[in-house]
């Protein structure tokens, strides 16, 4: 006894469907877990960034990366000159850029 050739090719068909859905959610499940993994460290290297700047102790630290690395220190750690006649923080003079 023969098999349906319709039977065959709706069950190869199916076959071939599942998979298919099965490799586009898997796609889909890791593209999105990737992305927030990545969102994850970015926030967690952003807060340990804070935390380091936010020490008392008010000492520069070094950032780097791959590209390169640079000294940070937490801006209110830096001596400001007051304005003596209005009490405000004075502004430095920066020149206007001629086009």
């Amino acid at each position: 006894m023969k098999p349906n050739l319709s039977k065959i090719i709706l069950i190869v068909w199916s076959v071939i469907s599942l998979v298919y859905i099965i490799f586009i959610t898997w796609t889909d499940f890791k593209t999105k877990e990737m992305a927030q993994a990545y969102q994850t460290g970015e926030s967690d290297t952003v807060s340990q960034i804070i935390k380091q700047a936010q020490s008392e102790d008010c000492q520069s630290f070094t950032v780097y990366n791959s590209s390169g690395k640079v000294q940070l220190v937490n801006a209110q750690c830096l001596p400001q000159q007051q304005n003596q006649t209005q009490g405000q923080t004075s502004v430095p003079n920066i020149p206007a850029v001629k086009k």
